[in-house]
């Protein structure tokens, strides 16, 4: 057992599973899903032929669908796509099952303001993906199983320009940002995060001040980086496992020829009951 502070309460509190990874008997509890899939294709247009990158196939399916068919494999079916670049081909292609809110503004805005869309739909914990990732179903059934607010992060990951950083202090996040001093880099954030109780309402309070001061190109990350000054989100490290998150065409290039080999090779031999057995029926 491990004792840590909440940030919020103030309350000490133990569990088991806090640090590298959560373990593979944990339950994933009532929860739902926002998958933010407003962005047009940008570096991927001609790779896609104007598609959104969400729609880029990996092993014979688009990333939207791999995404939705693992979140639906560890138990989670209420699901919400923002969606509006090629917001019909999206629905298309997520199909019916899933609940859609339309981001009208997305050539003017980001990630952060297709979330504070979501505000008035979000009910119960909550799991947040950006729908150009493309991670090992275990990456998602961690963060998901985790008892409290928690992002992945991939500790291998420190180098790339674009990439959103992350500092973290005894396995909670301390700052997230695109632009930090090396010294300070614990590694990537993947892109997967989940948010409980309290901390939804103080994530979508921190959202919309953001947007008030004008931060409508904003990524999601300016309000993660502000709500860990108050509460704790712990970080799940997936340094382990395959992912990527495919904005080029050299990523998707790369997702095709090397990260869904490595997914389906992981998933080899694991029992067909077990937490990545069930993970297998994806059909990554």
């Amino acid at each position: 057992m491990q004792t840590y502070i909440d940030r919020m309460t103030g309350e000490q509190t133990e569990w088991e599973g806090l640090g590298t990874r959560v373990a593979g008997a944990a339950v994933v509890g009532p929860m739902q899903a926002i998958i933010l899939a407003a962005g047009e294709s940008g570096r991927l247009d001609r790779t896609l032929g104007g598609k959104p990158k969400c729609l880029a196939k990996v092993g014979g399916k688009s990333l939207i669908r791999h995404q939705l068919e693992t979140l639906r494999t560890i138990g989670i079916r209420e699901i919400t796509v923002v969606v509006g670049y090629g917001a019909d081909a999206v629905r298309e292609e997520a199909g019916e099952g899933v609940n859609y809110i339309i981001n009208d503004l997305w050539e003017e805005t980001d990630s952060l303001y297709s979330l504070s869309l979501c505000s008035d739909w979000v009910g119960k914990p909550v799991i947040v993906l950006n729908s150009t990732v493309l991670a090992h179903p275990e990456i998602i059934r961690r963060v998901a199983a985790c008892p409290e607010s928690s992002f992945a992060y991939d500790s291998a990951a420190i180098n790339g320009a674009d990439q959103v950083k992350v500092e973290l202090k005894d396995d909670a996040l301390c700052a997230m940002s695109r632009d930090m001093m090396p010294r300070r880099i614990h590694g990537e954030d993947v892109g997967i995060l989940r948010f409980d109780g309290e901390v939804v309402r103080e994530l979508f309070k921190v959202t919309e001040s953001i947007l008030k001061s004008g931060g409508r190109k904003e990524w999601m990350s300016a309000a993660i980086d502000k709500l860990a000054q108050c509460v704790s989100i712990w970080g799940i490290e997936v340094s382990d496992l395959p992912w990527i998150e495919v904005s080029t065409p050299e990523d998707l290039a790369y997702a095709r020829n090397w990260i869904e080999p490595m997914i389906l090779t992981s998933l080899e031999g694991t029992e067909a009951d077990g937490a990545i057995g069930q993970a297998h029926a994806v059909g990554l």
